[in-house]
């Protein structure tokens, strides 16, 4: 792991979902890695939120609180005064924020807050930033803007000049390296196992990847399906698999947190969200660093990520029968799994590593720039603005407000 700054930072981190997803797993592993340096984090999480929400933070020995920020509350000044409650309680060097709906929040805390402070948003999602008198103010509040992808920066923030800084931090995820080494892999010895793992919903693609797997009844194989349904789908989902052709061979594993086993042990696995706003699926990182060979759709940033036929077979959104076709190769051919196992792992490796991602985000909290030998000058894009080779920070060059 990195060796960051010896000197203790406090960080508040906002969580707006309800139930765990991607944006949960990201601050998880960020809080996770800045607690094992001494570093204190802070959770605000939603009112109502699942109970695996507050269980799986708790296992960090950090502190939880549940407040209120988002929902039609947000706009209020009251929700500041919170936030900004907790920051002198806590003495808090940073606020991190992972959605939009915490954004005025913070910035009306900052703006009366008596001490040092930064902001930090993390855009997750492939959307359009609200552009508008009123949403600008709040975004000059804050110090930096972190995107997951290219597509993700170029979506939301296009040639406006929105936030004084900017800066692609691919995704990554804290590796646990049992289940790394192509010569601990071990295949279930029974039927071959396609491994789905996420929310099981509509909008991760599961009715497509069921129907789809409908049409593969003479081959064998089990579809075990890792995770929560949210509350408000569970009834229609529950009843869309019980009433499906393949029934019998879905497994249902629930909410598991030994996710990098169950990777190393599958025969494939299925990345199928029909969502447009996919920025950098933890999920898909998960099945290159365990060396599971993943088929995935090509609807946000994936193309990123992998490489169609290089280090994963790629579908559009609704196309059930080439995802069936990419299912049936994989089964019948071990060949190709193992090539598409071995080039994404090699690409995870060289890419995606925890270490750098960590840094380079402690780097945001910490106000530095980015380092010399990872921003070698690229020739200005059409907005004018100097980007760098390898797309990670932008600098509109306006002055950092406080």
């Amino acid at each position: 792991m990195a060796t960051l700054s010896p000197t203790t930072m406090t960080i508040i981190y906002h969580i707006a979902s309800r139930t765990w997803g991607g944006g949960e797993q990201y601050v998880f592993d960020l809080a996770g890695s800045l607690s094992q340096q001494q570093h204190r984090c802070v959770f605000v999480v939603a009112p109502g939120c699942e109970q695996v929400v507050i269980n799986r933070l708790s296992t960090l020995g950090q502190v939880i609180v549940v407040k209120g920020l988002q929902g039609l509350r947000r706009y209020l000044p009251s929700t500041g005064r919170e936030l900004l409650a907790l920051i002198e309680q806590y003495h808090a060097d940073v606020v991190h924020v992972n959605s939009r709906q915490a954004y005025f929040a913070a910035a009306w805390a900052k703006r009366h807050c008596s001490r040092p402070l930064r902001l930090v948003a993390t855009q997750h999602l492939v959307r359009p930033a609200k552009d508008n008198f009123l949403w600008r103010r709040i975004y000059r509040r804050f110090d930096s803007l972190i995107c997951v992808s290219e597509l993700v920066r170029d979506t939301y923030c296009g040639n406006a000049d929105l936030f004084s800084d900017v800066r692609v931090i691919r995704n990554s995820i804290r590796v646990d390296s049992r289940y790394t080494s192509a010569a601990t892999k071990t295949e279930s010895r029974q039927s071959p196992v396609i491994f789905y793992h996420g929310r099981i919903c509509r909008e991760k693609g599961i009715y497509q990847l069921v129907d789809a797997l409908s049409l593969l009844t003479d081959l064998d194989f089990r579809l075990c399906l890792a995770g929560n349904i949210p509350v408000a789908e569970r009834e229609q989902v529950v009843s869309y698999l019980k009433s499906s052709t393949i029934s019998g061979r879905i497994v249902m594993l629930g909410f598991r947190d030994d996710i990098p086993r169950l990777c190393h042990s599958a025969t494939l696995g299925v990345v199928p969200t029909i969502a447009r706003e996919a920025g950098g699926p933890l999920v898909l990182l998960e099945n290159m660093a365990y060396r599971l060979p993943t088929i995935t759709t090509n609807n946000g940033s994936q193309a990123e990520i992998v490489s169609d036929g290089e280090s994963a077979l790629l579908y559009s959104p609704d196309d059930i029968r080439t995802l069936a076709a990419h299912v049936r190769r994989l089964l019948t051919d071990p060949a190709l799994r193992t090539r598409l196992a071995d080039n994404a792992s090699q690409l995870f490796s060289l890419n995606f590593r925890y270490s750098d991602f960590l840094q380079r985000t402690f780097d945001t909290y910490q106000q530095q720039e980015e380092h010399a030998n990872d921003k070698s000058a690229s020739a200005p894009t059409r907005d004018g603005v100097r980007r760098f080779a390898t797309g990670d920070r932008v600098n509109t060059g306006k002055k950092r407000q406080s």
